[in-house]
């Protein structure tokens, strides 16, 4: 069984710090890219940085979109596009059981790790550690 399948949606969010304006050419290339492997793309509204925060939202509104992604009955994985030292902050506002009941894998790395972790300790669910800008990024030769 594959995670994923030519038509699935993947899911795109920033958990921990935003990205800055600039970096969007980066996530265009990142949804062609996809694009150009069969699969859409849901973004979440909390990507890039809010004027004058290195936020996308607050750890509320970050957690909410994450769970939307999460229980979108099209999205089949989610991808976070960030990285940083605020992923943290989502944590205590989660909702572990539909996490749980959704089944939707979550795939980051680095500071992204504490929601990792916390979905396999309260689910279950198996940890995914990728850097979904490595599509658009200096190793991007490495992934074709």
């Amino acid at each position: 069984m594959n995670l994923l399948n030519n038509g699935d949606t993947v899911g795109l969010i920033a958990c921990s710090d935003g990205l800055r304006p600039e970096e969007k050419p980066k996530i265009e290339y990142i949804e062609q890219t996809l694009g150009s492997l069969g699969l859409k793309t849901n973004k979440a509204y909390t990507i890039f940085q809010k004027k004058g925060t290195p936020f996308s939202g607050s750890p509320r509104e970050r957690a909410a979109e994450l769970m939307r992604l999460l229980i979108e009955p099209e999205v089949r994985a989610v991808f976070d596009v960030s990285g940083g030292d605020s992923a943290n902050q989502i944590l205590p506002l989660l909702d572990y059981d539909v996490i749980r009941s959704a089944k939707t894998p979550f795939i980051g790395i680095s500071d992204l790790s504490v929601i990792n972790n916390a979905i396999y300790a309260r689910t279950g669910m198996p940890a995914f550690h990728y850097r979904i800008k490595n599509l658009a990024g200096p190793y991007l030769d490495f992934d074709t």
